[in-house]
């Protein structure tokens, strides 16, 4: 029996076949005989700030990866350089591993630049990051691998708003953080029906409660990422050595030159986050 197992997982279900350490690492696997490309897509747009950002997202996944990024961007001139490759909504495609490619894409409104070019990625395989979800850690990418099982995987948002949640949505139904968003083709058709659904100004603005109605009514299938995923300044976990991807507005700015975090500085924020959580509970309490 253990002398016949092959080495990739061909189907999906079939856990039976042996994972080596780098498909772990990279979300490596072959799908009926053809690799799935696989590559990252951060959407900047609404001023200079998430352009910044942006940036600094950049140098940490082009340290920790060799994956193509993919950045839809009204100011693309903000982003020339060695590795990049201008293009436009037309001649996007999927680009080379390490390279960076820049479509010049118009803004639409708010939330709203989310919803519509999520949706447009150039991948078989995508994450989307917002602009200040920064990977830290050499594992970050590693749920690529979860694709093998899933369509969709992302983390639940602990900070969550609860209009969706009516007779058709039961509150116990997670309702997924967007800023870090694994997914596969199968999920395509869901995205863009959530671009159709989503309207900036109406009661429900935020972006999660239309996902997570739809993504309650379908039939895709869900996989959840523990908070080291997607760690949003103040749950899941007390050790900032665990953080895989760290997910605020004050975390883009102690990413170094280098791609690297400033670990002095994460640590203590880590801390500061942790008691300021502890002393709201206090008070709830």
């Amino acid at each position: 029996f253990f002398s016949s197992r092959r080495r990739h997982t061909r189907y999906i279900g079939d856990w039976s076949s042996d994972v080596c350490s780098s498909d772990l690492a990279m979300g490596n696997r072959v799908w009926e005989g053809e690799e799935m490309t696989k590559g990252i897509i951060i959407i900047a747009m609404g001023g200079i700030g998430y352009i910044r950002e942006a940036k600094a997202n950049l140098r940490a996944c082009f340290k920790l990866s060799n994956l193509p990024v993919t950045v839809f961007t009204d100011q693309p001139k903000m982003f020339e350089g060695k590795k990049s490759i201008m293009t436009d909504m037309e001649n996007m495609k999927a680009n080379p591993p390490g390279t960076l490619q820049v479509v010049d894409a118009p803004p639409v409104f708010g939330f709203k630049n989310q919803t519509r070019y999520v949706p447009l990625t150039p991948y078989d395989w995508t994450v989307h990051l917002d602009c200040d979800a920064i990977p830290i850690h050499p594992t970050a990418f590693q749920p690529f691998v979860m694709l093998n099982q899933f369509d969709f995987v992302a983390a639940h948002a602990a900070a969550r708003g609860f209009k969706i949640y009516r007779k058709a949505v039961p509150p116990c139904f997670p309702q997924f953080n967007c800023g870090v968003m694994f997914y596969g083709p199968r999920s395509i058709p869901l995205l863009k029906r959530w671009d159709n659904q989503f309207k900036p100004g109406h009661a429900r603005t935020n972006p999660q409660q239309s996902l997570a109605g739809l993504l309650y009514r379908s039939k895709l299938r869900l996989g959840v990422l523990p908070p080291e995923w997607n760690w949003r300044g103040h749950i899941g976990f007390n050790d900032a050595s665990h953080c895989r991807i760290a997910h605020a507005h004050f975390v883009p700015g102690m990413v170094k030159a280098d791609g690297k975090i400033d670990r002095v500085r994460f640590q203590k924020w880590f801390m500061k986050s942790i008691h300021k959580k502890a002393k709201h509970d206090e008070k709830k309490s």
